[in-house]
């Protein structure tokens, strides 16, 4: 027998009791239809949230990244500029602890050699102050020089060398004259580079030795410029 599609009253009742489980009543389609529709659209804006969360999220990861680097810049070039202003202290210190060692030992050596030369006693009591004094600066030099680990020259400097030399050549009232005059512009040009020194971005301490200095170098000129009038006024012509 050949079935020809249709089927009888009873098979209908049949079939429809039993997938009556599993049929959706037109009301509950109606109501699931915009769920099944809007659905796409909420995954849609969830993953548009998550995507925009991500680059919300990268940005702030590298403006924080340009913020650091941009500190670390600014931390490194401050830390070049300290050792910059060290360097340089330390280079004024150094030449400074030289200069003044070089003016101490000159006038050390000038002055045993006017005690050797002469027996006026304004001259030998002035060179002996002069030893005295210096001797005792230098001894603060070299204090300060061992402390900052700063090398002092052994030789005296070649212009100091040459008034050294001149001055060995001469013998009496040339050689006071000379001396004298020395003396005067030699504590005139010291007293000038001691007082930048102590006003200077030197080291505290080096600029403290400076200021403490100036008080017997001006002494030391009123003296030589009282000796530069007295070797003046016996060079005239009577």
């Amino acid at each position: 027998m050949i079935w020809d599609g249709t089927l009888l009253a009873t098979d209908r009742n049949v079939l429809k009791r039993r997938f009556k489980n599993y049929l959706i009543p037109k009301t509950n389609v109606m109501r699931i239809m915009p769920v099944i529709i809007l659905s796409p659209c909420i995954l849609f804006m969830a993953c548009s949230n998550n995507n925009s969360s991500s680059t919300d999220n990268t940005s702030s990861n590298t403006q924080a990244q340009m913020d650091s680097t941009r500190t670390n810049g600014n931390t490194s070039t401050t830390m070049n500029s300290g050792k910059e202003q060290m360097s340089n202290v330390m280079k004024s210190d150094s030449d400074f602890l030289a200069t003044a060692y070089g003016i101490g030992k000159f006038e050390i050596q000038i002055a045993d050699m006017a005690k050797k030369k002469t027996t006026n006693k304004d001259v030998v009591s002035f060179a002996n102050m002069m030893i005295k004094d210096h001797t005792a600066m230098n001894g603060q030099v070299q204090q300060m020089a061992q402390q900052k680990n700063v090398q002092l020259p052994m030789a005296l400097p070649s212009d100091l060398q040459k008034k050294s030399d001149k001055l060995d050549k001469l013998t009496g009232k040339d050689f006071m004259k000379e001396y004298a005059d020395v003396n005067v512009d030699g504590h005139k040009d010291a007293i000038s580079r001691f007082e930048k020194v102590a006003n200077s971005d030197c080291s505290t301490e080096v600029k403290n030795l400076a200021a403490n200095a100036l008080p017997n170098l001006r002494k030391h000129r009123e003296h030589a410029e009282m000796l530069q009038k007295q070797e003046s006024v016996a060079a005239m012509p009577k």
